[in-house]
């Protein structure tokens, strides 16, 4: 035993001072605490509200508070009935009432059952509010603040606004280097890092203020990408010369032979290996001589640009640090929000430096009289000097943990405060007596992790501070069970060692198999054998892909299993088809609809079964779930989709129909809870759902997946979420753990002389630091794998993937190689008849479920067009006059305030395809939205002239073919917003479009080569007013501060200079080939009114100003179709609304 630990007991532990209890692996640590706090309560008299508990995780909290409910109302019982048996509590209670008397003692525990609804046991940051809010006084924080349990939405959208002003503004040649090094994903990961108090090592020391020259760092730029092109020419000009020789070569060459002869299918094929390896791969050197320098040089240039590059992009992280990070605390500040973050560093900065800290240590002693600090090995520093400065005097405190089970470093979980604390305390315990696992399991896990003297158990031998381990005990009475093989006891541990990930899978489900249906296993229970259940085995693996792969296994051998994870249930196939749903529902249209169909869980329709529904009829059953959700909310439309497709029933009886159906709950669960607190639109809902499939972070235990059914199955768990719990039997298939793994790109470690913690890209690391990562990467590999074996009570089967000669399991195993045999052994893997295994579970006849698919279009030559890719720059558009605005408060925002460029054409498309334009009492919510979204700075003044906006737009005069009229009598029936289309296009040569204008419509296109495939496009918005049928463009094009500047006089030759003559010549053939596939019979002449431009900042009421309107003529459309030829009108069109 370690110097100046002393063995735990919680029934003679002097209940004074500080003290930390190092608690192994299934010693009772809960059981000791709650029989604390009833010694406390009985013997100390302390009242029950005044002891504070802390735990980290708020299952960890129900289970201490049931515990201690539960033993101080079994104290309560003990004294009612004054008759004591031998239990710890019976003793505690007894030796009172023998010192005090019964009355005392009674009146005390009836006042604690009484008390206990006021009992304090709390997660860390459930204490840190708590103490904020009640002593908001001595914290000096702003009364009434609220708990933000989600900063994603608001850190998502502080990095939106920081792209478009910072990143999409800069020149169009930074942006084509650095575009491939950053992205928005980035942006978030490294801001939450900052705003969690990690350092960015890539911002240390840059100025935010301060980004190069843009024309010199440009030029720079393209001449390091011109060099790097030119030494990858001459590289694969090498290759394609001396190819003869190289494969002679490699074929005389015994090691190149084996391992590369096989990849020599071509010069181009082996390019990108040769040059990344050739440094570090001596055969590839050797077989390809000539290459060695050039690949030397290549390197260098590359490495040059890389730094080059990182002059702007370290700049742009470090004013992104600054501005988001800035943007983010200013929304909570307005909005009196406190994230858990915040919670934690606002009550250290009050205990730490704040005006009143004395008052507030002061209270809080007067408040608690006792406190435990639960996990305490899952504490940062920020916690541990709360609790310090807190409690650390006049007051009694126990820290309790186990430093052999911190696994937590990525939140920030310091092993080196616990060491700390181990320093500071006055008193120090062990608890190491395992009442979890049977004698001889205790006996082979001692073994397992100290199979040697002097054996460094977890990677500490170099550090000033360690972790030892303890050899533990098991109990000095009685015995656990124990599984048994073939009528004796087995062996405790057992190892497979295999060559493959498939096959170590393939041999763990086998051997789940034979310990369930063999009928070689039982487990001894109190002299008497039972069979295996399954929910005796529990399957531990590093990540929840692994977990998804065995389960699959399992059900195909008939064997039931659930996964207990921390995968997001936003970023499941079941949300996946969600999303399809939504869509659906949102723009109930034929392919919408049919891709909702045929796409997901939720119907169990297939190709087949679609062809023989009424197309009508599941149109109108979308539309009405439309309905339902503009009435009710998201959650009772999609109900009533489930009620309509049997949705429930049908999941039910499919194969691993409860898992899919647990995920579709969830998922809509979660949906609905976005949008009733959001009160967002549909549109938005699915954007934040697209959002987070991508990866954006949401923080909770709401978003992880849910176990689907509790009951008699293998539990499959992550070993982080299976720390505090416990199985029979326990298999291991994923602990070949690296120490650098090289598929993870970004890292996060400790700096040891100032104790900060570096989030880093793994690239931009010394080498020191690349060794500090690589020491605590294997020090904590350690730890997790201590925490999966310790969680088995009879039985551990550990599978080892032999390819990994130095992983962290292999140093084990080394080291056991004269291991006793009876308490580990080596097993090959077990095999079965295939006679025994279960056949997978019958399904209902058709399609039990599909999985949401992905399309990917496989042909890349076969082109998709659109008018932007057929459009040519025509002549340079006239610059507007730099002029003054005309003085109105509109005016300046619409000809000045207003953004130019996408953020404005966003803006505009959001509030038209989400208001009704013949009634503006509806339009509130929807603007109020919009400007949250696009100006969060500023929502409150620009609301109103958002309004103005759209009355000016809604009531313009529009005059077009001898009809008047404006969009405000347009109702939301006759609107269809964003009408895809895809038509075929014979090959044609796109030069021969512009023959098509004339001289009021010219027309401009690129020289392309002959071309054909599918034409594409959006129409913003097309709608029926008067019998008539229009085609409507948005556009915030800036043409200058004057109305005058948007007069219809003009307008011609805007459109000229934007090439906008085209565009609608190209929708308007696609709204007539719609017209002529929906009614059958269309007439042009009279069904067709034509097409409007807006250009919305000179749009005015009741004026003709930004307005432009146009009707291509029957002849120009006819040629166009005689150009499109092989396509005719109607025939063969996919029209996707």
């Amino acid at each position: 035993m370690p110097n100046n630990y002393l063995p735990f007991d919680p029934m003679t532990v002097p209940l004074q001072g500080t003290n930390l209890i190092e608690a192994s692996a299934g010693t009772g640590k809960t059981y000791s605490i709650a029989l604390l706090v009833v010694r406390l309560v009985v013997q100390q008299q302390v009242p029950i509200e005044q002891i504070l508990m802390v735990t980290f995780t708020k299952a960890a909290v129900a289970e201490l508070e049931e515990r201690i409910r539960r033993f101080v109302r079994a104290a309560c019982h003990a004294a009612e009935q004054n008759e004591f048996g031998d239990s710890d509590i019976d003793r505690i209670v007894s030796g009172a009432v023998a010192q005090e008397g019964h009355a005392a003692v009674l009146r005390r525990l009836r006042k604690a059952v009484l008390f206990l609804d006021e009992t304090s046991v709390l997660t860390i940051h459930g204490f840190c509010q708590r103490a904020l809010s009640e002593f908001a006084f001595e914290t000096g924080q702003i009364f009434g603040s609220e708990p933000l349990l989600d900063i994603s939405g608001i850190l998502e959208d502080a990095v939106n606004v920081f792209w478009r002003r910072e990143i999409t503004t800069l020149p169009e040649g930074a942006l084509r280097h650095i575009r491939a090094h950053i992205s928005r994903s980035l942006l978030l990961e490294m801001v939450k890092a900052h705003l969690e108090g990690k350092q960015i090592l890539a911002c240390q020391g840059i100025d935010p203020d301060l980004l190069p020259d843009m024309a010199a760092w440009s030029a720079t730029a393209d001449e390091s990408a011109r060099l790097l092109e030119e030494a990858d020419a001459a590289m694969l000009a090498c290759l394609e010369a001396n190819w003869a020789t190289f494969i002679a070569r490699c074929e005389a060459d015994k090691t190149a032979n084996k391992n590369f002869r096989d990849e020599m299918t071509g010069p181009a094929d082996v390019f990108a290996t040769v040059k990344a390896k050739i440094a570090s791969t001596k055969y590839l050197a050797r077989v390809f001589e000539e290459l060695v320098p050039m690949c030397a040089d290549a390197a260098r240039i590359a490495g040059e640009r890389e730094a080059h590059l990182v002059t702007l992009l370290t700049a742009l992280l470090a004013r992104a640090l600054r501005d988001v990070a800035g943007a983010v605390r200013a929304y909570k500040q307005r909005h009196n929000l406190l994230a858990f973050d915040d919670m934690i560093s606002g009550l250290n900065e009050a205990l730490m430096s704040g005006a009143r800290r004395d008052e507030l240590v002061a209270a809080l002693r007067r408040k608690y009289k006792a406190v435990f600090i639960d996990e305490f090995q899952d504490t940062d520093r920020q916690q541990y000097e709360i609790f310090d400065a807190a409690f650390g005097a006049g007051t009694l405190l126990f820290y309790i943990g186990d430093p052999k089970q911190s696994i937590y470093g990525w939140r920030k979980a310091d092993i080196f405060t616990y060491f700390k604390a181990r320093a500071d305390v006055q008193h120090r315990y062990t608890m190491n007596r395992n009442f979890r696992s049977n004698r001889r399991l205790i006996e082979a896990m001692n073994l397992f992790f100290l199979p040697q003297q002097g054996f460094d158990t977890f990677a500490f031998a170099s550090g000033a501070e360690s972790i030892d381990y303890m050899p533990v005990e098991a109990p000095v009475d009685g015995d656990k069970p124990y599984l048994h093989k073939d009528g004796a006891p087995d062996v405790p541990i057992s190892f497979s060692n295999l060559p493959k990930k498939e096959d170590i899978q393939q041999s763990l489900c086998a051997q789940v198999e034979e310990l369930l249906y063999s009928g070689r296993y039982s487990i001894a229970e109190e002299g008497r054998p039972r069979p295996v259940r399954n929910s005796d085995i529990g399957i531990l693996v590093r990540g929840n892909r692994d977990g998804r792969q065995i389960k699959e296994l399992l059900a195909r051998r008939g064997i039931a299993a659930v996964t207990i994870s921390e995968d997001k249930v936003l970023r499941s196939g079941e949300a996946r088809s969600l999303r399809y749903i939504l869509q659906a529902i949102e723009h109930p249209a034929p392919a919408e609809i049919s891709r909702a169909l045929l796409c997901t869980e939720l119907t169990g329709i297939d190709r087949t079964l679609l062809l023989q529904l009424s197309e009508e009829k599941v149109a109108g059953m979308f539309r009405q779930y439309n309905a339902v959700w503009e009435q009710d909310g998201i959650y009772a439309a999609l109900m009533q989709l489930m009620a309509d497709f049997g949705t429930r029933e049908r999941l039910l009886k499919a194969e691993n129909g409860e898992r899919i159906l647990t995920n579709l709950t969830q998922a809509i669960e979660l949906a609905h809870k976005y949008q009733s607190t959001r009160q967002c639109t549909l549109l938005e809902l699915l954007g934040w759902l697209q959002r987070v499939s991508e990866g954006l972070e949401v923080e909770g235990d709401d978003y992880e997946q849910r176990i689907e059914n509790d009951e008699d199955a293998v539990k499959i768990v992550t070993i982080h979420k299976s720390k505090g719990l416990q199985y029979p039997i326990v298999m291991a298939p994923t602990l070949d753990f690296d120490k650098d793994p090289a598929h993870i790109k970004t890292a996060t470690f400790r700096e040891p002389a100032t104790g900060d913690y570096i989030f880093a890209h793994k690239s931009q690391l010394s080498e020191e630091q690349r060794n500090w990562l690589r020491e605590q990467t294997e020090q904590e590999n350690r730890r997790l794998l201590y925490v999966a074996i310790t969680r088995a009570a009879l039985k551990c089967f550990v599978y080892r993937h032999t390819y990994y000669k130095n992983s962290t399991l292999a140093v084990f195993q080394n080291a056991l190689v004269a291991a006793d045999a009876t308490l580990i052994e080596l097993l090959p893997a077990p095999l079965l008849p295939e006679a025994r295994q279960a056949p997978p579970p019958e399904t209902e006849e058709g399609v039990a479920h599909r999985k949401a698919a992905r399309f990917d279009l496989l042909d890349a030559n076969w082109r998709r067009m659109s008018y932007t890719a057929l459009s040519a720059a025509p002549h340079a558009a006239p610059k507007p006059p730099a002029t003054v605005a005309s003085g109105s408060a509109y005016d300046e925002f619409v000809f000045r305030e207003l953004p130019r460029g996408s953020h404005a054409g966003n803006l505009l498309h959001f509030l038209f395809e989400h208001i009704h334009f013949t009634d503006d009492s509806r339009w509130d919510r929807v603007i109020g939205e919009a400007a949250r979204r696009f100006f969060p700075l500023q929502a409150a003044e620009y609301a109103p002239l958002l309004r103005q906006l759209l009355q000016e737009v809604l009531r313009a005069r529009i005059v077009i073919g001898g009809d008047s009229f404006s969009m405000s009598a347009v109702p939301l029936g006759r609107r269809i917003h964003e009408l895809e289309f895809d038509f075929p296009v014979a090959a044609f040569l796109p030069a021969a479009l512009a023959a098509l204008g004339n001289g009021e419509m010219e027309l401009y296109t690129r020289d392309l080569p002959r071309i054909q495939g599918m034409m594409n496009g959006k129409v913003d918005l097309f709608f029926e007013h008067g019998g008539k049928y229009y085609v409507l463009d948005w556009k915030s094009n800036y043409l200058g501060d004057r109305l005058a500047d948007y007069h219809p006089d003009g307008l011609g030759a805007v459109m000229s200079a934007h090439n906008y003559h085209l565009q609608y010549l190209l929708y308007t053939a696609a709204a007539c080939r719609y017209l002529a596939q929906r009614l059958g019979s269309f007439d042009y002449e009279t069904q067709f009114g034509g097409v409007i431009y807006l250009f919305v900042r000179g749009v005015r009421a009741g004026q003709e100003h930004g307005v432009f309107t146009a009707r291509p003529s029957r002849g120009q459309l006819a040629a166009l179709e005689e150009l499109f030829r092989g396509a005719p009108a109607g025939d063969g069109i996919s029209l996707l609304q």
